[in-house]
């Protein structure tokens, strides 16, 4: 393969059209088959996400039988194997210098003409991954020298099956497995792997009596490691390892800030963190670990759940600290939701475990398939179609916010946006269970290599930003002594002891911290007896609230409040002054009584 030097003399072209090259060159290993009649030239492909070292082989490639009537995945001994060469055959070996075997991969639910295969098929004959066929080659190795065979070089594994997308790619059965009995991951003798439309030329040229061609192999990385160890995907996984590490370092560092100068508060938020970090250091091992095999595989289910538990939690706290500014139907149902949905996600991953630890590649549970490739890819469509119209409603209530302090809003906000990050990870679910669905399908659509690296990309970017989201909770800004806020309690004047009994009576949300005081939400209590009731006091009507202040400023008459007051169903919202005097602090509107018609307005501030 001939490269075109770049003729353009500026540096910066020069690289530019460098990394457009490196893009777009189609890599392809090619196995050349031949004898006396006939030349076969096919494309092939090394082991998933392998480096191959781009070499040239050349050898016998030859068809060795398995054992009959068994499923230990065995070769056959040197006495029944030399009933199937002929002088030929033998002549051809002995001027060998390496040995290639040809080992058919025949899928589950294959219809096609397969009898010249079937004495060299590893499915039939019991194997499960690759590693076992190599383990097989290894225990030969006595037959092999018995019949003058060269050392076995190269394993060649042709699949035959009916499916669009290239074969051996991610996910593939042949790669991993449960048992400590059957080794998986790659092997130690260099593999030559075709798709099913290169396996179908192949098994076509040497479906003859003969056993034994001559071949010349070049190694290169294939379709699939074409994208998987490209220069901008590496960078890409790079990149996100770097993300969580360094939010991982960084909320690590910020929390230890926050425990020396006020300590830390043990609640939900806490705890959510904890589980974050646990799944962090897992999704960092992920990113770095060998991929298909039964530990890495079993790794990825486990971050799963536990970033979906996180950040449901992360969902769930935002949602409890929301119930003064928006309807206690909208937040119960979104509860409800979501309690469900990580009910429903946990029972799948817990499902796809049982079918990992279970299945192989030639058995499989009916009813763990049934719920994988049909109830699974359903979950994060329906939640994607529901978290919709909730985000839409958490951003509208939360506009509704007198915008006095950045604070504060942001912090109504926090429900709204959280969901619709939600939003968008259950579309990036939705997409990628439905192509990689399509792509274990042998009805799928024309699947690409790319379109399946997408999918699984996708996946992987779900995790991150979840990791990202719940490592955050605590917060992002790094914590200084001066922005440390202490709680000052309002100490209620004797003036409105009982005005605040009143309201205390009268309060219908249970939610409501303790020493909080709201106006009443009875609808039908006019303004006339609104004013009535609070003629006597020097500010209309006041709100007990309590509010962080900084310790080392007292707040002083006028002073605008520096947090924002929640202001739902208001028809006018008014900026809120702070009143200071000398044993309380008070809270009032600009006018004496808040103009509306309905007292179902909750102003707090949180």
């Amino acid at each position: 393969m001939q490269y075109r030097k770049a003729t353009w003399w500026p540096a910066r072209l020069m690289f530019f059209l460098l990394v457009l090259v490196l893009a777009s060159v189609a890599v392809h290993a090619e196995l050349t088959v031949y004898d006396n009649q006939q030349t076969l030239t096919v494309a092939t492909m090394s082991y998933l996400r392998q480096p191959a070292q781009r070499h040239n082989s050349i050898g016998s490639l030859v068809h060795w039988p398995w054992k009959n009537n068994t499923a230990s995945c065995t070769f056959a001994s040197a006495l029944d194997a030399g009933q199937w060469f002929t002088k030929t055959d033998r002549s051809l070996i002995s001027r060998s210098n390496s040995t290639a075997l040809v080992i058919y991969w025949t899928s589950v639910g294959f219809s096609g003409d397969n009898r010249a295969a079937r004495p060299f098929d590893a499915a039939l004959a019991g194997c499960n991954t690759l590693a076992q066929v190599d383990a097989a080659v290894k225990r030969a190795a006595s037959d092999f020298a018995a019949l003058s065979l060269p050392p076995v070089t190269l394993l060649v594994f042709p699949a035959l099956e009916h499916r669009s997308v290239p074969a051996w790619g991610p996910g593939t059965k042949t790669y991993v497995s449960s048992k400590a009995s059957v080794p998986d991951g790659p092997p130690t003798t260099d593999v030559a792997l075709l798709d099913h439309q290169e396996s179908n030329k192949l098994y076509t040229a040497l479906a003859g009596t003969r056993r034994v061609y001559s071949f010349i192999y070049l190694k290169e990385p294939g379709s699939w490691n074409k994208i998987y160890l490209s220069i901008s995907f590496t960078f890409f996984i790079s990149l996100l390892f770097l993300v969580v590490a360094l939010t991982m370092l960084y909320v690590i560092a910020r929390a230890c800030q926050v425990a020396k100068i006020r300590g830390l508060v043990l609640d939900e938020r806490l705890a959510v963190m904890a589980v974050s970090l646990v799944f962090s250091i897992m999704l960092l091992v992920f990113l770095l670990s060998v991929r298909d095999r039964f530990a890495t595989c079993l790794l990825e289910k486990v971050i799963h759940l536990l970033s979906t538990v996180a950040f449901d939690s992360v969902l769930w706290y935002w949602a409890t600290h929301a119930h003064r500014l928006h309807p206690r139907r909208s937040l119960v149902a979104f509860r409800s939701f979501l309690l469900l949905h990580t009910l429903l996600e946990s029972a799948i991953i817990c499902v796809r475990i049982y079918d990992l630890a279970q299945s192989t590649y030639q058995t499989r549970n009916t009813a763990a398939a049934i719920v994988i490739e049909y109830i699974a890819p359903m979950v994060p469509l329906l939640y994607a179609l529901l978290f919709g119209p909730f985000t839409i409603w958490f951003f509208k209530l939360s506009h509704n916010v007198v915008h006095s302090c950045s604070e504060t809003h942001s912090k109504y906000r926090m429900l709204a946006l959280h969901t619709l990050v939600a939003e968008v990870i259950f579309i990036f679910a939705t997409t990628e269970a439905f192509m990689l669905r399509f792509e274990r399908t042998t009805y799928g659509g024309p699947m690409t290599a790319g379109a399946v690296a997408a999918a699984e990309t996708m996946g992987i970017n779900m995790h991150i930003v979840r990791a990202v989201v719940c490592l955050c909770i605590l917060g992002i800004r790094w914590p200084q002594n001066h922005s440390i806020a202490h709680e000052i309690k309002p100490i209620p004047h004797p003036a409105y002891e009982d005005t605040s009994r009143h309201y205390e009576a009268n309060r219908s949300i249970p939610q409501i911290l303790k020493g909080l005081c709201v106006l009443p939400r009875s609808a039908n209590r006019s303004r006339k007896e609104m004013n009535r009731q609070h003629r006597n006091l020097p500010y209309g009507p006041v709100m007990h609230i309590e509010h962080p202040m900084d310790a080392h400023r007292r707040p002083e008459y006028n002073d605008i409040v520096p947090q924002r007051v929640s202001v739902h169903e208001l028809h006018k919202p008014r900026n809120v002054h702070v009143v200071h005097s000398s044993d309380h602090l008070l809270y009032k509107p600009e006018s004496a009584v808040i103009e509306t018609r309905s007292f179902k307005t909750v102003i707090a501030c949180v």
